[in-house]
């Protein structure tokens, strides 16, 4: 697991990169790296949250996967210490669903 937890901080740094790049391809990287059941996840999804946001409207592809995340967040057995993150991303799904804030996406390939 301690392996698993530095992986995260490399993962999560690699993350923010492409979302400060603006990178299409971080955007599922986004939810796939939420990982709800892994330990840590407090943590994971904050940053996973904080990289999305970035995207603002043009993570509006994300959507459905996003909704699924919220609800499967709201019925975890840990949702009360994830109120936080559920709430945050309640946010981050208004704000696309919105448009907000939306940029210019570039790809990798």
């Amino acid at each position: 697991p301690s392996g698993e937890m530095f992986a995260d901080g490399v993962r999560l740094a690699g993350l923010d990169l492409l979302a400060k790049n603006r990178i299409k391809e971080g955007l599922p990287l986004c939810v796939s790296l939420m990982e709800i059941e892994r330990w840590g996840k407090k943590n994971r999804i904050t940053g996973c949250l904080e990289s999305l946001a970035r995207y603002g409207g043009a993570a509006r592809p994300m959507l459905p996967q996003l909704r699924q995340m919220e609800k499967d967040l709201r019925a975890h057995r840990e949702a009360k210490s994830l109120q936080s993150q559920i709430e945050s991303l309640g946010k981050i799904i208004t704000n696309i669903e919105s448009g907000a804030g939306a940029v210019e996406l570039r790809s990798l390939n």
